[in-house]
């Protein structure tokens, strides 16, 4: 399934930020289909933004946003 490396970031506005760099399409494309909730799971009841990222090698980026 390869790597995946997990960017974690605050913006000025307490927004979380998170970017996920996989290793591997298969791996990438797991975390797409998971993406509410893994979204869910770090708002975790919280009224802040959160912005997850999968990214991978070839370029191509799939983003969610949860308030």
């Amino acid at each position: 399934m390869g790597n995946v490396v997990v960017e974690l970031t605050r913006s000025e506005g307490s927004a979380l930020h998170v970017v996920l760099r996989a290793e591997s399409e298969h791996t990438a494309n797991l975390l797409r289909e998971h993406l509410g909730t893994l979204g869910s799971m770090l708002q975790n009841g919280s009224q802040q933004e959160v912005r997850i990222e999968v990214a991978h090698p070839s370029g191509e980026r799939a983003e969610l946003a949860a308030d």
